[in-house]
């Protein structure tokens, strides 16, 4: 109810109550939409990237290709670069600090230990990096329990992932057609 709405249901002759019998007058919720003018966006902070001009931070991208066409191979690239505090990547400009990456690995693991050794060997590490946290336990993304489940787990690590990614993305939404536009946004 709306404390206006008891004001105007009072009768002729009563008197509205007074502010020590009143109802609490809870805090309004935000709005659903957003209406901005120019001027409201032009005052957004400008965008923060994680591989400047390719991966902007807090957005949901897709790396699609063909099987076997290197993109796995591509964006640990990028997560190994970040992890490890490069500042640049392939011409792309990185942060410069070392970025927790967080891998949803549900292919198996052994790929990725032959990536990451490859990777200390080109560029002359010894020790691995502690930025780079791999979930290689199964989640359905498409059932809400297990997602809540997933979230909220990621929730009380605090680990503060700058950048997630899904290992094949059909296995965190089985039985779906991937090349689906509507399944491939509801996974987004």
């Amino acid at each position: 109810f709306d404390v206006v709405e008891i004001i105007d249901d009072e009768q002729p002759g009563e008197s509205a109550s007074t502010p020590a019998e009143s109802p609490a007058i809870l805090p309004e919720k935000p709005a659903r939409f957003t209406f901005e003018t120019i001027d409201d966006l032009m005052c957004l902070p400008p965008v923060k990237w994680l591989a400047k001009p390719w991966f902007p931070e807090n957005t949901v991208g897709i790396l699609y290709g063909k099987w076997g066409s290197l993109k796995t191979f591509v964006i640990f690239d990028l997560a190994m670069h970040l992890a490890n505090g490069a500042a640049h990547w392939h011409g792309a400009e990185l942060p410069g600090e070392p970025v927790k990456v967080l891998i949803i690995a549900r292919e198996g693991h052994q790929g990725f230990v032959q990536r990451i050794e490859a990777f200390k060997r080109h560029y002359g590490l010894a020790e691995n990096t502690r930025n780079v946290v791999f979930m290689r336990a199964p989640v359905n993304f498409m059932i809400d329990a297990d997602f809540k489940l997933f979230e909220n787990t990621l929730r009380e690590r605090k680990d503060g992932f700058r950048l997630v990614l899904i290992d094949t993305v059909a296995r965190v939404i089985p039985g779906t057609d991937l090349s689906s536009p509507e399944h491939i946004t509801l996974f987004t």
